[in-house]
């Protein structure tokens, strides 16, 4: 950073910006912070963008898509197998954390047996709303923020996670789980 500002001072550079960086903790990648990103919902809509998430010590990449009419398209994904996923997604006009999306996979278990013991097959939801803000990664839109869950027995929302949501997701490969 000396040697940039050095570099600018003595080639006669009369004004420039001095960017500060900083360092996510939790997804473990810099980012260079500028004036505040704003996008519209045209800007987002038919966009493939790669997801990471990441909760306790899970972490997972998925691809998704998301449409012009607000829904959320699940592609691939080095998860668990999901049986069925649904999505919406949102942007709020003003205030902090203006992109929201809320996502419901089911996922199924056990199998179908006559056996005493076993509990047979099942399905479950899990639900998770992604709140989180616009930023720049290598020219490409990035949108980082927290994982919620609701504990519809308590009334209350409680974070869970991190995630991060990056452009250009068709032309990341995903390497999936044999």
């Amino acid at each position: 950073m000396i040697k940039i500002l050095f570099v600018l001072l003595a080639s006669g550079a009369s004004a420039f910006v001095v960017p500060t960086f900083g360092t996510n903790q939790r997804l473990g990648w810099q980012v260079l912070f500028a004036e505040p990103l704003l996008f519209s919902k045209a800007d987002l809509a038919g966009k493939g963008l790669q997801l990471e998430e990441r909760e306790d010590k899970d972490s997972g990449i998925t691809r998704l898509w998301l449409n012009e009419d607000g829904s959320v398209k699940m592609d691939l994904s080095d998860g668990p197998p999901v049986e069925t996923f649904c999505g919406i997604w949102s942007l709020r006009d003003s205030g902090e954390n203006p992109f929201q999306m809320e996502v419901i996979r089911t996922y199924g278990a056990g199998r179908n047996t006559t056996e005493l013991n076993r509990i047979g097959e099942f399905s479950y939801d899990i639900k998770r709303k992604f709140v989180g803000d616009f930023a720049s990664v290598g020219g490409l839109v990035a949108i980082t923020g927290t994982i919620h869950q609701n504990d519809e027995d308590k009334g209350v929302e409680y974070e869970v996670g991190y995630f991060s949501l990056i452009d250009g997701a068709e032309e990341i490969k995903i390497a999936l789980r044999s």
